[in-house]
């Protein structure tokens, strides 16, 4: 049975894969044996929304967890993309098409945490029976509004995040990298790209511009720092100014995001402002923006 993301069926996942992203991130690779995922990247209509993954095996309080899907399984396409540009070689797709990628696989993303996060880290894809579970999940989603990005977005996006928050941009800066990436590109006469047929005739308004905000502890477990930094300087260096990125690490010492720092780097007349992050940690920065002169009808819930 073919089917798209956005129509997942209660049916049963098996985990097959586990990887590490930083310290305290990993990815879950699942399978599916009654049927096949179609168009399943992430992409425009659903970037920014979340899943739940579910066990009645775990025997907790609460045996789900809420995630969210930022592209993994193109995370390493991605850099080898990042690569083949910054050494000027060449590169071929690796998707005939961003529409037709066809798996039984779906890829999740965990922080590791209390109770079922810490379940899902603690056990070994081949020791389910070992300890009387079984390797049986059910996804369900994508819920939520998302994003909500138009394909003619105009004026500028500001994502602050804290933490795995900012995983809700990562499809959405995955698509400005490649955007940018071939763009620059053919301005010395090579095309790269990761999917042939991939057009990038979206968010080519000269107005647009994402300016994304990630706080993390320390820079090590910071997600997409890799990605979010060489878009950064691209965008800079071919004068594209579509992308703008700023990193607080806490543990050195680097002060709250307050009002005053937010008047001084963001574009107060944003088209839409997306603050994300844990509840309490939200909160807190919708008010420090608010101070910085952001009103309310410029802020998109998430």
């Amino acid at each position: 049975m073919k089917m798209s993301i956005e129509e997942l069926p209660n049916a049963i996942w098996k985990l097959v894969e586990k990887n590490s992203v930083t310290k305290v991130h990993s990815r879950f690779k699942f399978k599916c044996a009654n049927f096949k995922v179609s168009g399943f990247l992430p992409y425009f209509n659903h970037c920014g929304k979340y899943y739940t993954l579910y066990s009645k095996d775990f025997n907790l309080s609460r045996n789900y967890a809420i995630l969210m899907t930022p592209g993994g399984f193109l995370l390493n396409h991605n850099l080898a993309l990042i690569t083949a540009f910054v050494e000027k070689k060449p590169f071929k797709p690796v998707f005939p098409s961003v529409n037709g990628v066809i798996s039984d696989e779906l890829e999740l993303f965990m922080k590791i945490g209390p109770n079922f996060a810490k379940k899902m880290h603690e056990f070994s894809i081949n020791n389910y029976e070992k300890y009387g579970l079984k390797n049986e999940f059910i996804v369900s989603g994508p819920f939520g509004p998302g994003l909500q990005i138009n394909a003619n977005q105009k004026g500028t996006i500001v994502g602050v995040t804290c933490g795995t928050g900012v995983a809700l941009f990562v499809d959405f800066v995955a698509y400005i990298l490649r955007m940018n990436i071939y763009r620059a590109g053919t301005l010395e006469g090579k095309e790269y790209k990761l999917f042939a047929d991939e057009k990038f005739d979206r968010l080519i308004d000269p107005s647009f511009k994402l300016m994304l905000f990630s706080s993390f502890k320390t820079e090590d477990i910071a997600i997409g720092k890799a990605i979010f930094d060489f878009l950064h300087k691209l965008s800079q260096d071919y004068k594209f100014n579509n992308f703008v990125y700023y990193l607080r690490v806490s543990s050195s010492g680097e002060p709250h995001w307050n009002a005053n720092f937010f008047q001084s780097h963001i574009d107060l007349n944003a088209s839409k402002v997306i603050a994300y992050g844990p509840l309490g940690v939200e909160k807190e920065l919708v008010k420090e923006l608010k101070l910085a002169g952001i009103k309310d009808s410029q802020f998109h819930r998430i």
